[in-house]
């Protein structure tokens, strides 16, 4: 007999077997999935695994992101937003192995809605983003330091 979460993982199985992004992950040059990454900031380091990396057709690298969990349809862009400094963080990565692109494309994967959120990030972006984090780094260090 099944229990309850594993009914549930099948069911979400069966649906993402089934999706539209499956089918556009799938038809991706090349792809890695749990790629593990170290962030070097002027005061520190993140540490952290992205679920998966793809290249395009047309030479572009994305980053996906997988999230579980309920989630209603209209909770959908809130929720993404969420995770915005997450998918930044791994943007920056990209970014440091890829940094001949014009923008670095992260895709959040609710496999709950089966459904997507994407961002885009430009270079001025990700520029902004490493700002901050290292503000935040610094902010950390100075109230609790080593």
């Amino acid at each position: 007999m099944q229990s309850r979460f594993q009914t549930e993982l099948l069911n979400l199985l069966a649906v993402f077997e089934q999706s539209a992004f499956r089918r556009e992950i799938l038809a991706a040059q090349e792809a890695y999935a749990e790629q593990a990454f170290t962030l070097k900031l002027k005061n520190g380091y993140i540490h952290g695994i992205i679920d998966r990396i793809c290249r395009d057709p047309q030479e572009c690298w994305h980053l996906i992101d997988y999230k579980t969990g309920p989630l209603k349809p209209e909770q959908r862009e809130s929720e993404a937003r969420r995770y915005l400094r997450q998918l930044q963080i791994y943007a920056l990565c990209l970014q440091g192995r890829y940094p001949a692109q014009h923008s670095y494309p992260a895709t959040i994967y609710f496999t709950d809605l089966d459904d997507t959120y994407t961002f885009e990030f430009s270079p001025a972006e990700l520029q902004g983003a490493r700002v901050e984090l290292e503000g935040i780094i610094a902010e950390i260090t100075t109230r609790w330091p080593a």
